[in-house]
């Protein structure tokens, strides 16, 4: 593959790529104005530009950025089954063999435009960051930055509601 342009949920998808003689694999990928559903009914619209190298030996990396334009959760969660379930689970284990997963280290910054919007049953509030950064690999993500909650938003638990002053 050496270029392509498709059309995905409502956005533009880029593809650009080759082999090296030593088996170097580079690819690259652009997005556009992309609608992509995310971890607990997210709804966003991305723009991104992200390269993948991929040695013959070694370890390969994910490296560009990402722009989360917008996003809202609008649906509703349990906290007894959703979040508190995650807090309480017991801790998974990895085991000792690598996939390829591991061996891809990622250096991402993930920033935004308009934030996310979370409107339902436990709150109502907008968060926004400045660029956050994805690190880890591909397996085992890691984010590092500060995400901030906009003053007035409200959370609702347990028949108690929080207003954030500062966040």
């Amino acid at each position: 593959l050496r270029t392509g342009r498709a059309a995905l949920n409502g956005g533009v998808l880029g593809l650009s790529g080759r082999r090296g003689a030593d088996g170097a694999l580079t690819a690259r990928v652009t997005l556009g104005d992309v609608r992509y559903r995310l971890d607990f009914g997210v709804s966003a619209v991305v723009d991104g530009d992200l390269r993948l190298e991929l040695p013959p030996a070694g370890r390969g990396a994910l490296t560009g950025a990402v722009v989360l334009r917008r996003a809202l959760l609008a649906r509703d969660i349990d906290l007894d089954r959703e979040v508190l379930r995650r807090f309480f689970s017991p801790v998974t284990t990895t085991g000792t063999e690598t996939g390829l997963l591991d061996t891809i280290d990622l250096d991402v910054a993930l920033s935004t435009v308009d934030g996310v919007k979370v409107k339902n049953n436990v709150a109502d509030l907008a968060l926004a960051w400045e660029p956050l950064a994805v690190g880890g690999t591909a397996w085992n993500p890691t984010v590092k930055g500060r995400v901030e909650v906009a003053p007035g938003g409200l959370v609702y638990a347990y028949g108690q509601t929080v207003t954030i002053d500062a966040g």
